[in-house]
């Protein structure tokens, strides 16, 4: 695996299936949003949007 910043945010390349590169994607971002306190994702996917999305804490 190789990840790198770009001015858009994180860039990941690997050589991985599709299956275990999506499951390992998710897992990803899970953990980000749970680590950071705001929500990680895609705005290509529609997942997050261009403002912080912070996530509530109990």
């Amino acid at each position: 695996m190789f990840a790198s910043i770009e001015p858009s945010g994180l860039h990941f390349e690997t050589n991985m299936n599709e299956e275990e590169w999506l499951l390992w994607k998710a897992k990803f971002k899970k953990i980000a949003t749970e680590t950071l306190g705001f929500k990680v994702g895609e705005i290509e996917e529609g997942e997050v949007g261009y403002e912080i999305e912070w996530i509530k804490k109990s």
